[in-house]
């Protein structure tokens, strides 16, 4: 029973258009050999968060941006460097929307 209410859940926030947060989305440091550290975030693109769609790419710089906040990770703001979409097969909406970003000094 708790695994189908969390299903339904999960099922309604992807229908209603919201992104949440779950295993395959995530914030991770790279540290380069410079010094530098530029933080890679990865979000699902799919059937109804297209990686094209302005809405949805709305949504997930909202949750980008909610992440960076809730790890209190940029204090003066943060850039985005780089965004790469990797689709899971071609002619597909099922694939990662990946953020490269760096803090601000």
């Amino acid at each position: 029973m708790k695994k189908r209410t969390v299903f339904i859940c999960l099922s309604m926030f992807t229908l209603a258009g919201c992104t949440a947060r779950v295993v395959d989305t995530k914030l991770t440091p790279q540290l380069y050999a410079n010094g530098e550290v530029i933080y890679m975030y990865s979000d699902l693109a799919n059937i109804f968060q297209p990686h094209s769609d302005k809405d949805a790419e709305a949504n997930r710089l909202r949750d980008l941006n909610d992440w960076v906040i809730d790890a209190a990770l940029c204090t003066n703001g943060h850039e985005i460097i780089k965004r790469q979409v990797v689709m899971s097969r071609a002619n597909s909406e099922a694939g990662k929307v990946y953020y490269f970003i760096k803090c601000k000094k």
